[in-house]
């Protein structure tokens, strides 16, 4: 008999363990310019408004954590570009190289401070360029990540009969490409030109089309 209330008081402090759980960090790779959702993971049940999830952003600028949603309520600073939706996801509008970072989601135990799961995202960002100069047109395509970069970053052209006329170059995370402007008609350069990145590891890369955005 005494064992078995040696057991009852052993599953009892199990039971009151106070556990975190970290899940693995999800990668995030969006053009500048648009506007991405980051998904929570192992949303806890019975939240209201998420008032147990909580967003906080570390980036190359940031030293500290900066606490995005508190609880379910966005910071007054950013409600402008930032939201939550009724899973907790976090979403960013007209995203910048200022979002580059890492993104946790952490899941509180109600009426209480005690973090139990939190699930990290990594936000990449990739900018794109159009510089025009003595009748040569460069289009750039970058990739801007927190930490080191290893990805590979390739322009894509769908005329092949003038592809001899094209110029390119590439380096770790960017690329360019330039031709002489009567190559091509203008109009038709966003058409005609993709960018592709392929995360290191990972031989399916995603394409993105040419969208000229300011330096």
């Amino acid at each position: 008999m005494a064992e078995l209330g040696w057991i009852k008081v052993f599953l009892f402090l199990v039971l009151e363990l106070q556990v975190t759980v970290i899940a693995g960090i999800t990668s995030v790779l969006k053009r500048a310019g648009d506007e991405v959702m980051l998904s929570c993971q192992n949303v806890i049940d019975g939240q209201h408004n998420c008032n147990g999830t909580t967003w906080v952003f570390s980036g190359s600028k940031n030293k500290e954590l900066v606490a995005l949603v508190t609880y379910g309520q966005i910071d007054g600073d950013t409600r402008t570009r930032r939201s939550v939706t009724p899973n907790c996801s976090l979403v960013i509008k007209n995203i910048t190289a200022e979002d580059v970072g890492n993104y946790e989601c952490q899941q509180y135990k109600k009426g209480s401070e005690h973090l139990v799961h939190m699930s990290v995202t990594e936000l990449s960002v990739i900018t794109m360029t159009k510089r025009e100069e003595n009748q040569m047109i460069t289009l750039s395509c970058s990739v801007i990540k927190f930490g080191s970069c290893k990805h590979k970053v390739e322009w894509l052209f769908k005329k092949q009969e003038t592809k001899k006329e094209l110029k390119t170059s590439e380096t770790h995370c960017s690329a360019s490409v330039t031709f002489l402007k009567p190559v091509l008609d203008n109009s038709s350069v966003d058409k005609l030109f993709q960018c592709k990145v392929t995360q290191s590891g990972n031989k399916k890369g995603q394409v993105f089309s040419f969208c000229h955005q300011s330096p």
